[in-house]
């Protein structure tokens, strides 16, 4: 079966990078070239999480990671053959850590919408040497979880013994042949395997923060819509409504369609289930996450719509 569904899933991988990479330098286009000083130092977190995208994407499209569910753990490996193994792993863990910066750029992109609708001076944290507080705030979300996979979900013995039958039936390999993490929360005598449940929280806190300060943020602003409008020109109110609709359909669609069938994966290997299931369609997906996010503000904010449209009719 699986040869030729890991092959699938690189190509899919490779499709999902050029679709990413195509339009985020678009966006990144737009927001430098045309829109000018109307977004103000949001234009920055613009074009920052737009680079952090590519960057995402084109390590995922040359890692290829698959996930397998295996009854009370999972594995995310790669047959990568690029780099030597070690360094294999370290790109590994920096591709998941890079997946939670993003995450952590979505939630200060609403951080921004919120001040400057109620707290309009704290925006100074925005400006000039103060922007390096949030640059910190994303690497140390992103140090958090590559440290956490590298020391905390390495591949072990007991995960080696672990998984090696399933490699091997369901795709032709053996456990040297891959790099990659692993969670397994109980032994098979039900004991907590401790280093892996720190993986598991590490990355369940990081995920809970993010998700609050997003929910927080994006409540008060849709109660307060009114507020929202009547602050600046009618442009300007009309560009404030169209990206925070691009912003809260920015969280949901990745959460939807990418991040909560990992969460599943995460969270199914408590409940002892007898379950052997290939789970790595998500992860060669997430290629396609940039891509969505960068469509996602292309056809809802219209200053980047009526772009995308001339290019699109120009003969």
């Amino acid at each position: 079966m699986m040869p030729s569904y890991l092959s699938v899933a690189e190509n899919i991988s490779a499709i999902g990078f050029l679709l990413s990479t195509s339009f985020c330098l678009f966006v990144i286009f737009v927001t430098l070239c045309l829109i000018g000083e109307s977004m103000g130092t949001y234009r920055y977190l613009i074009v920052l999480f737009q680079i952090s995208g590519i960057i995402f994407s084109a390590f995922d499209a040359a890692l290829h990671p698959t996930i397998h569910n295996y009854n009370d753990g999972f594995i995310v490996f790669t047959t990568s053959k690029d780099f030597k193994k070690e360094t294999v792993d370290i790109l590994l863990a920096i591709l998941s850590g890079m997946y939670y910066a993003n995450l952590c750029i979505i939630a200060i992109q609403f951080v921004y919408r919120y001040w400057g609708v109620f707290h309009v001076s704290k925006l100074r944290y925005f400006k000039s040497w103060r922007i390096l507080l949030w640059i910190g705030y994303i690497f140390v979300t992103f140090t958090a979880n590559f440290f956490s996979i590298f020391y905390f979900a390495k591949i072990d013995k007991y995960s080696e013994n672990y998984f090696k039958d399933v490699l091997s039936a369901n795709y032709n390999l053996t456990i040297s042949e891959i790099s990659g993490y692993t969670l397994i929360i109980y032994d098979k005598y039900g004991n907590v395997r401790w280093f892996n449940l720190c993986y598991f929280i590490n990355s369940a806190m990081i995920m809970v923060i993010q998700y609050c300060i997003i929910i927080y943020t994006a409540y008060s602003l849709r109660k307060n819509m009114k507020i929202v409008m009547r602050n600046g020109s009618n442009s300007l109110q009309k560009m404030n409504r169209q990206v925070l609709k691009a912003l809260i359909i920015q969280t949901l669609t990745p959460t939807i369609l990418f991040l909560a069938p990992i969460i599943i994966s995460f969270l199914i290997t408590f409940f002892h289930l007898d379950i052997n299931v290939p789970s790595g369609i998500f992860a060669c997906a997430l290629s396609f996450y940039p891509a969505i996010d960068a469509l996602i503000l292309m056809f809802i904010v219209s200053v980047y719509r009526n772009v995308f449209r001339r290019i699109a009719t120009w003969n």
